[in-house]
């Protein structure tokens, strides 16, 4: 391969790589806004009374239909989205290995519950979108414990293995090789996926909230939990958005330590 190919070509892998990742975080954060936009605008008289929830404004059809396809499409891009994530952990957890075996293994461990929680969170996208109000009460709540809890325990994994990344130094020359997770992006990742988890555990409580009768009432509750709902999964996309560094750069030239 000529001198001139490889960069086209490791271009054109990096392109390829991050795509997926660009679709989850385009259209996800676009159409969880839009879904309550256009209810407001269909049901103005409504939403000025009670503030529609993200399940609530997909309930109309002529919003929840456009939803479901591409959330179920975004779903569906999880996998190759994070499959070059999760070797990048495994690496790391292969090379940490050599200098803390209990935390090398530590790290193979959660890549792979890391895997198993993005699966419940893809299959948690596709309920909740696929399954609305009124009809589908039951599966739709499911649905979407389902996309929260592995949502959460997703962030909890990253949390935990970029801390731990960050806390031990791989083996000299390693992260110079720019095949594993680069430890001073988790040093980044890792608080913002905790801040993820404290938005998560304010709006469980705003959830729980929301039904209690109040001495000063519930709107200010309510209207609290509605609009954090998107915010929170927009953190959780900006994590997302923190493994481009890593990917971008495992695809590099490797620079001499």
């Amino acid at each position: 391969m000529t001198r001139l190919a490889r960069p086209a070509l490791s271009k054109l892998l990096t392109l390829l790589l991050i795509a997926p990742m660009t679709f989850i975080i385009v259209v996800v954060n676009f159409w969880i806004y839009r879904a309550r936009a256009e209810y407001i605008e269909r049901f103005p008289d409504i939403a000025a009374i009670k503030p529609p929830t993200i399940s609530r404004a997909i309930s109309d059809p002529l919003i929840g239909k456009p939803f479901a396809f591409w959330i179920t499409l975004s779903a569906v891009m999880l996998i190759p989205a994070f499959i070059p994530v999760c070797r990048l952990y495994w690496r790391s957890g292969g090379r940490l290995h050599e200098v803390d075996p209990a935390a090398g293994a530590a790290i193979r461990r959660g890549t792979v519950l890391l895997a198993i929680s993005l699966a419940a969170t893809a299959v948690g996208m596709v309920m909740l979108s696929h399954y609305t109000f009124p009809n589908h009460h039951r599966e739709h709540m499911l649905g979407s414990y389902t996309f929260f809890i592995g949502q959460a325990v997703v962030m909890a994994l990253i949390a935990w293995m970029c801390f731990r990344l960050a806390r031990h130094p791989l083996p000299p020359g390693e992260v110079t090789s720019r095949k594993v997770i680069d430890p001073r992006v988790s040093r980044l990742r890792a608080p913002l996926a905790a801040a993820s988890l404290l938005v998560a555990a304010a709006y469980l409580g705003l959830f729980l909230l929301k039904g209690v009768d109040l001495p000063a009432g519930n709107r200010l509750v309510y209207r609290a939990y509605v609009l954090l709902e998107p915010a929170l999964i927009s953190l959780c996309l900006a994590v997302f958005a923190t493994y481009y560094l890593d990917v971008i750069r495992a695809l590099g030239r490797p620079r001499k330590a």
